[in-house]
């Protein structure tokens, strides 16, 4: 079993994540940003650029 252990593996982890929908690594650009998210271009376009 389990017995002594602390936490769950790194792949225990990784594996949660995809299952959720989320990714696991290293981000390439150096930062994260959801601005092209679906909710997010849609709240740009409906909602921020017509109060401009």
């Amino acid at each position: 079993g389990a017995k002594g252990r602390r936490g769950i593996s790194e792949r225990t982890a990784n594996r949660w994540f995809l299952k959720l929908g989320w990714l696991y690594g290293r981000n390439k650009k150096g930062y994260c940003d959801g601005h092209e998210r679906a909710d997010v271009v849609k709240y740009r376009e409906m909602v921020f650029c017509p109060r401009m």
